[in-house]
């Protein structure tokens, strides 16, 4: 029973992945690519100037 419920979450949240997906990508458009956006989107969402920092460089350092 346990397996089934986790293949029902898996499931789900493929769902909920791709509906996610097509309504910011295919609906609104939005690219991640274009100068700005991102910054844009973590100031909608709340995330502040500091913590966009950190993220920055935890994804732009090199290997």
């Amino acid at each position: 029973m346990r397996q089934d419920d986790l293949y029902l979450g898996y499931y789900l949240h493929l769902v909920q992945d791709m509906c996610y997906r097509h309504f910011v990508y295919d609906k609104y458009h939005w690219n991640p690519m274009i100068p700005g956006n991102v910054e844009s989107y973590f100031s909608t969402i709340g995330i502040s100037s500091d913590e966009q920092e950190k993220i920055k460089a935890k994804h732009t350092k090199s290997f």
